[in-house]
């Protein structure tokens, strides 16, 4: 009875243009014996095409469209015989050696908890400015890769060019299907894994090529979804992280004239180090932008000690009337005491009764902005942002309460005229002058509410 192969390349095909060329080199791998490996191409592209047969050996395609990279994991595992396993990124293209040096580093290291790790390289003729950052800081995978040994951080651990023992996998369990993109579902994998015992040593020969042209658009797609997984990934593992940081820090609106203003500055800037910081701040905001969406769009816990909704917004925002738009639904008990508190204390103990609880802030009004601590104790949280025209229409109707000339009724006639004038007609009086008639006089060009708006909205 011939025996089974001695390793086995299990890859999930996301990306139907990376077939052929990691096709080609999956054929063009060198130093290994008929029988001594197979590779097992788990296709979970649309047309899902399988596009070498059954019986060409060593390398088999299982269709699975529409399967995320962790359940089509999870069947490449499953479709594999080898007692050592060897996962690759679909737009890896591994250098001919690299299988064969995977598998002879497990031959020198038989030990069940070691792992083998090779890093991925752009290609340099196609790499541009922001692909070349990606690789340099780190921030594509979480460690600059280099050609010689490098130590990696502890932790560290990716699908995307690593092979480990069977048993070892069995130990750890499957991929965690509740991951729905290629993102965190190897995080959270490699803490099971390292639980387990793994211990990761540096395989520089086992070189890949990433063959893939990263685009900062692409690429702030991807940090998107990364945020939303990490929602997924704080459900299974509560606690502080350090992107807490990213995604809690300061209010929402400091960074609104960014959103437009850093894609361009990135694509037009010189210097490597602006750029730098533009690329960071631009994926961080993604990042962000991805956790707190699905922060707010969860399914409700089932957690027996209730919901924990928290609504944060500046004033005039609409936070009051939604407030009291879910206390309508959780019932008053749930909200007594949750209305506007004013410090960290009172929210702990206003959370610390249980059962479900719903509160509403207004950060604006707080000395400091809530602490990362307080704020990840909301299974819900809610953020308005607020237009900023309509944050300076609203401080025109309601700033008049506050002037000390409210009490005028020829004042504040005049000042009810020209609005509907303006209302009437857009372009019959210009904004400016209804600001400086609210102000008074108008001698000090209505600076007074143009900073009360300016403080109010950045």
């Amino acid at each position: 009875m011939q025996p089974g192969p001695e390793i086995s390349v299990v890859v999930a095909m996301l990306d139907e243009e990376s077939f052929d060329p990691l096709l080609s080199a999956l054929k063009g791998q060198q130093g290994l014996r008929d029988g001594e490996w197979e590779a097992i191409i788990v296709d979970v592209t649309p047309s899902a095409s399988c596009k070498v047969t059954a019986g060409r050996e060593p390398i088999r395609v299982v269709p699975a469209p529409g399967f995320s990279r962790a359940k089509a994991m999870n069947v490449g595992i499953a479709s594999s015989r080898a007692p050592l396993l060897y996962f690759l990124a679909d737009d890896f293209v591994p250098v001919p050696e690299a299988v064969r040096a995977h598998l002879d580093f497990h031959r020198e290291f038989p030990n069940p908890d070691s792992c083998a790790l090779g890093p991925g390289f752009f290609e340099k003729r196609v790499s541009t400015k922001f692909m070349h950052w990606l690789e340099q800081s780190g921030c594509l995978f979480g460690v600059p890769f280099q050609k010689t040994g490098i130590q990696l951080p502890p932790g560290f651990w990716y699908v995307a060019n690593a092979s480990l023992k069977r048993e070892l996998v069995h130990r750890a369990g499957a991929f965690d299907e509740d991951f729905p993109h290629d993102a965190w579902d190897d995080y959270e994998y490699s803490r099971r894994l390292f639980r387990a015992g793994m211990v990761v040593d540096y395989l520089p020969e086992a070189e890949c090529v990433h063959e893939h042209v990263l685009t900062l658009a692409e690429r702030r797609v991807s940090l998107r979804r990364a945020g939303e997984a990490a929602v997924i990934f704080e459900r299974k593992y509560p606690g502080q992280y350090p992107w807490h940081k990213i995604v809690l820090e300061g209010s929402l609106d400091s960074h609104r004239h960014r959103v437009w203003s850093d894609p361009l500055r990135a694509q037009w800037t010189p210097g490597n180090r602006v750029k730098s910081r533009l690329y960071g701040r631009i994926l961080d905001r993604e990042f962000a932008a991805g956790y707190r969406a699905a922060s707010v769009l969860r399914p409700i816990s089932q957690d027996p000690s209730g919901r924990r909704i928290g609504i944060f917004g500046n004033g005039k925002t609409g936070t009051t009337a939604l407030f009291y738009a879910i206390r309508e639904s959780l019932g008053a008990a749930a909200s007594e005491g949750g209305f506007e508190p004013l410090s960290e204390g009172k929210i702990d103990a206003f959370l610390d009764v249980g059962g479900d609880r719903l509160c509403k802030v207004l950060p604006s009004k707080w000395a400091q902005p809530p602490s990362h601590r307080v704020l990840n104790r909301f299974t819900h949280r809610i953020v308005i942002c607020r237009d900023p025209r309509d944050t300076f229409i609203s401080l025109l109707l309601y700033t008049i309460i506050h002037k000390e000339w409210v009490n005028d009724a020829s004042r504040v006639e005049a000042w009810i005229a020209a609005l509907e004038a303006k209302q009437h007609d857009p372009a019959a009086i210009p904004l400016l002058q209804l600001v400086e008639l609210l102000d008074g006089n108008g001698s000090d060009g209505g600076m007074e509410s143009i900073d009360l708006f300016v403080g109010r909205v950045w």
